[in-house]
Order: structure tokens, then C-alpha cells, then sequence
């Protein structure tokens, strides 16, 4: 019963993340296409702003994501050596219980490091755009 309910809960789940991938492919191509038009100071701020953003809501959810991870793994000796470096390896062994706090945080962090990069992209394509117009030379 347990099983059914969790592959049911996996299928509700699975037109969400498409819906979420769908939804973030729109926004960066809508902070590119802004990019693109705004004069280059505004797109450069933008794209400043975006990662300024991204960073203030990433870094500390990754910090309080690995926190967490740590917290939850370690009193069972489930934590290998090198965890730091590949912590998704480590969902499987998480409770139930535990998996609402710990994948929040990841996934809260994972959004803030789309974010930066979003931020260099918007960044690099204003500056890219303004050299190919000719209001930039190196």
C-alpha cells in the first residue's frame, strides 16, 4: 500500500518538474530577450542583479542544505568519506521524514545557482550584443 502510494505520488509529481523546466526555460529566454534590447548598462544591472539574487537565496541553502544532509546521515554512519562531493548519491538513504527538509534546501539551493548563472548570461549576452552593435570596444 506504502508502494502504491508513493508511485502515485511520483506520477502527480512528474508533469510539475516538466511543468517548472518548462516555466525556468521561459524566464531566461525572457531575461535574454530583455537583455538583448535593453541599453547595456540596464542589462548589465539586470543580469548583475539576477545573480546578486540568486546568490543571496543559493549559497545559504546550499550551506544549510549540506547542514542537513550531514545531520540526518550521520548518527546512522551512512555518511561515506568525500560526501561533500557527491551529495545527490545520498538521497536514496534518506528516511521519509527526512526527505521534505533535506531536498527543499537542495532543491532551494539548485535554484539559486540557475540563477547566477542566468545572471552571466544575461550579462555576457548584453556585453556580446554591444560589441557586435559597436557600443563596446575591447
Amino acid at each position: 500500500r506504502a508502494a502504491r502510494r508513493r508511485t502515485l505520488a511520483r506520477d502527480m509529481m512528474a508533469p510539475m518538474r516538466e511543468l517548472a523546466i518548462v516555466l525556468g526555460l521561459l524566464l531566461v529566454f525572457g531575461a535574454l530577450a530583455i537583455a538583448a534590447e535593453a541599453p547595456i548598462l540596464e542589462a548589465i544591472s539586470l543580469g548583475a542583479w539576477v545573480g546578486l539574487l540568486g546568490a543571496a537565496v543559493g549559497v545559504p541553502s546550499g550551506v544549510a542544505y549540506h547542514v542537513a544532509l550531514h545531520r540526518a546521515l550521520s548518527p546512522r554512519g551512512e555518511l561515506p568519506s568525500g560526501w561533500l562531493l557527491r551529495p545527490l548519491e545520498l538521497h536514496p538513504r534518506l528516511r521519509p521524514d527526512e526527505r521534505p527538509l533535506v531536498l527543499s534546501l537542495c532543491y532551494l539551493g539548485a535554484a539559486g545557482f540557475v540563477a547566477i548563472c542566468v545572471g552571466i548570461a544575461i550579462v555576457g549576452c548584453a556585453l556580446f550584443l554591444a560589441f557586435l552593435r559597436g557600443e563596446l570596444q575591447l
